[in-house]
């Protein structure tokens, strides 16, 4: 990552009590409100939200800290999703910590779903695979359970809806290996036997 990337100067500004920043002599002097004042768009572009009350952002951070613990508990539980919980955990860190946000967006591992579903809407094919799976699975469970029947074509109509528009989302740019394999065959037949 460039050292001039607009939203790394943002969170060094926001973690750097520096003379430059707001602060005297090493010392913080308070927030400075013409420079918060002018931060109304975040690093897309879009209109950041008004300040909200103390008592909600430790709501959503609590939230977002929870979801982040489902999202991690998800990549090593085959019947617990990771993405959505990761996607919600951000949704709450934007509201609540700019710190928390950046680092969840920005990890290695965890970063790249949440921007693929933030710049295309995009699900990966092995999530929206597991996602059906389990879908599936769970729904033959409320099946052997559950003696209603109303029950269980409710349960069947909300997993087929969830499940439709899971398959109906794009895949990220570049998430098919058959992709990557056409790109290349297709860069060989320009290029002739030879090279």
């Amino acid at each position: 990552m460039a050292n001039d990337d607009p939203a790394l100067l943002k969170q060094k500004s926001v973690l750097d009590p520096s003379p430059a920043h707001g602060a005297v002599g090493g010392a913080a002097a308070g927030p400075n409100i013409g420079e918060d004042a002018q931060e109304t768009r975040d690093e897309a572009g879009r209109d950041l939200p008004p300040q909200r009350p103390l008592w909600l952002r430790s709501l959503y951070f609590l939230i977002g800290c929870l979801c982040v613990a489902l999202g991690v508990l998800g990549a090593f539980l085959p019947l617990l999703p990771t993405t959505i919980f990761l996607i919600l955990a951000a949704y709450f860190f934007a509201r609540s910590s700019r710190r928390f946000h950046y680092w969840l967006v920005q990890h290695p591992r965890f970063g790249p779903p949440i921007r693929d579903w933030r710049a295309y809407g995009a699900i990966p094919r092995r999530a929206k695979w597991l996602a059906c799976s389990m879908m599936t699975v769970s729904l033959i469970i409320v099946a052997v359970s559950v003696e209603k029947l109303w029950v269980i074509f409710l349960v069947a109509s909300l997993l087929a809806s969830v499940a439709f528009y899971i398959v109906t989302r794009p895949s990220p740019p570049g998430s098919c290996s058959l992709h990557g394999r056409a790109a290349d065959s297709a860069t060989d037949e320009k290029s002739g036997p030879l090279g």
